[in-house]
């Protein structure tokens, strides 16, 4: 759906499955089809953010630190199949892909806040609220 511009449409289904899937996870902490599932839809829910905060919007920033925070918990679900020994390659270049996508969504993110904060610094030179 995010691929035919309908991203607004994917994140309802992909935030529907991550709640489904979370619960399910929560009764079978071990099972690591489940775990994997999970960490594919927090990077699907960050993926459709960063399409979103791509486009004109006054919501950017909402936009890229969701992304932010769904990246970290795909992250955080493939470092613990990692702790349950499963090393895989596939996993492995997930984990290295995410990381570079946090630290786009820290240098974006860094951006939006000086412009913004730059737009609101009065003559005086404080920041008006």
């Amino acid at each position: 759906m995010v691929a035919f511009g309908r991203e607004g449409e994917a994140l309802n289904f992909y935030h529907k499955a991550l709640k489904s899937n979370e619960e399910i996870a929560v009764q079978d902490p071990d099972n690591m089809d489940m775990r994997l599932q999970l960490a594919n839809d927090y990077l699907q829910i960050a993926r459709a953010n960063v399409s979103l905060a791509a486009k004109p919007s006054h919501k950017k920033r909402e936009f890229w630190t969701e992304a932010r925070k769904m990246f970290v918990q795909s992250k955080e679900v493939f470092l613990d199949m990692q702790a349950h020994n499963l090393r895989t390659r596939p996993i492995n270049d997930s984990l290295t892909e995410i990381s570079q996508e946090i630290a786009k969504c820290d240098d974006i993110l860094s951006k939006l806040w000086n412009y913004f904060a730059r737009d609101k610094i009065t003559s005086s030179g404080f920041i008006a609220s």
